[in-house]
């Protein structure tokens, strides 16, 4: 572990509190500059290329930055900045926060067992900072992930500052961690991950500890982790993948929870990424999870065909999949129609069926048609077909049932998965059929698409 900060400590030895409070915050040079819109673009932008050798420089989802992740990464960019000034490891007051934290972590049992009492370790915070992203399945989550954790830096670095005593005190400065949710919604199995992912890091070994705060109340835990952040000085935590699936236990709602209150406690940026249908379980399950949402909701879609990512996207991936059997000519001009049709916009749908087209062994006509494409996306996309025609059915303004939209709540949107919520006077066992629509943009977009493609002819 980090070294431990003096533990024989004594009021006294802070002289001047105000002086203290006043040095300048190190950590700061760790944080990462506030940014424009056209540089977030930029920073949450990739796409990878085909290689001489013929493998792409990366498997990973192509992304092509839109609003919305732009105002996402400044949102976040924001809230470091608030977290990190609360946390000064140079102001002698905020030193023994400190000394508490690593306290609380280390030595919460003696020889035989036993806990033992720490104070209670919390930051002068102006409260939670929660962000919830809600993002379909087979969207690149992924690679948003990792585009979203390098642009806020993903080092862990130690430097020294002063004491009050003479003697300089190590600290250790975590740019961001990412601590995945787990398929089970176990909180032990969260805790096992994300104690390895900080021994990575930093070089500690917390992963080998079974007994402590982390293993114990949810309170304990949400403290613990608090008390961690503090130590660690963690600039923000993404916690992603959290599903329908994963919230279906009890025992998730509990680690939601200690996520929320480990925010509360020390103002730490946290930001949970999940499905729609998993947003809409967060709001439902009440003002306890409040705190993952307080500085925000972000709802990230799949694209449209008449979008400039959407194009992007198929002008990506003709290049580096489809041009190997097609030519590097440019592609037929019904191709991003008919690409969107067969994936609803969903970008990892879309790569899976290029990939497969790409991994042929060899193609029987010269020329791509509509027929061939037709019969290329039904093999390859069998496992995708009930979500995928769900999503078209919602799109369509279709009558959907609760339990319906419940099914496939990793796909539909967000406002579709809000409005499954029970109201006052309904239950799940009312399983009446509902027009669940969203703000039925997909329709209109795609009217438009193919009006636009009819008056071409």
């Amino acid at each position: 572990m980090t070294p431990r900060i003096d533990q024989n400590w004594r009021d006294t030895e802070v002289a001047d509190p105000q002086a203290s409070a006043a040095r300048r915050n190190p950590c700061m040079d760790y944080v990462p500059k506030p940014i424009g819109y056209d540089d977030s673009m930029d920073a949450l932008t990739f796409e990878p290329c085909r290689q001489p050798d013929g493998f792409m420089s990366s498997d990973a989802v192509a992304n092509f930055a839109t609003s919305e992740q732009a105002r996402l990464l400044q949102a976040i960019i924001k809230a470091i900045h608030y977290s990190t000034r609360e946390r000064n490891p140079c102001d002698f007051e905020f030193q023994k926060v400190l000394l508490s934290a690593a306290q609380l972590v280390a030595d919460t049992e003696d020889e035989h067992g036993h806990t033992v009492d720490v104070k209670h370790v919390s930051v002068k915070t102006a409260g939670s900072r929660g962000h919830f992203v809600s993002i379909p399945e087979e969207m690149g989550t992924e690679t948003l992930i990792k585009l979203l954790q390098a642009a806020v830096g993903d080092a862990s670095v130690f430097f020294n500052v002063d004491t009050p005593h003479g003697r300089p005190l190590l600290v250790n400065k975590v740019q961001s961690a990412v601590f995945p949710f787990p398929p089970s919604g176990n909180g032990n199995d969260f805790i096992d991950t994300a104690l390895s992912v900080l021994d990575d890091t930093i070089g500690t070994s917390y992963a080998e500890e079974t007994t402590g705060p982390l293993r114990r109340t949810p309170r304990e835990v949400a403290l613990a982790l608090a008390s961690i952040a503090i130590q660690h000085n963690i600039g923000v935590v993404f916690v992603p993948y959290i599903t329908v699936n994963a919230l279906t236990s009890s025992a998730a709602h509990v680690l939601l929870g200690a996520l929320g209150l480990c925010s509360r406690l020390c103002g730490l940026p946290i930001v949970c990424v999940g499905s729609p249908g998993a947003a809409a379980k967060v709001v439902e399950l009440g003002g306890n999870l409040a705190p993952l949402y307080s500085k925000g909701e972000f709802h990230i879609t799949p694209l449209q065909p008449g979008e400039y990512q959407w194009e992007l996207m198929c002008e990506h991936l003709w290049a580096n999949y489809f041009a190997r059997w097609f030519g590097p000519a440019q592609h037929p001009d019904w191709f991003f129609v008919e690409m969107w049709t067969h994936t609803e916009g969903f970008t990892g749908v879309a790569t899976k069926l290029a990939r497969y087209v790409y991994e042929l062994d060899e193609v029987e006509e010269p020329t791509l048609t509509k027929e061939i494409l037709t019969t290329y996306a039904s093999k390859a996309l069998l496992m995708e077909k009930a979500p995928l025609k769900a999503v078209k059915h919602v799109r369509l303004g279709r009558p959907t049932t609760r339990i319906g939209a419940r099914r496939y709540g990793d796909w539909l949107p967000t406002s579709v998965e809000i409005a499954s919520i029970p109201g006052a006077d309904e239950s799940y066992l009312d399983d009446q059929m509902m027009a669940l629509i969203g703000d039925g943009s997909w329709q209109r977009q795609e009217f438009t698409s193919q009006q636009s493609q009819a008056n071409q002819g």
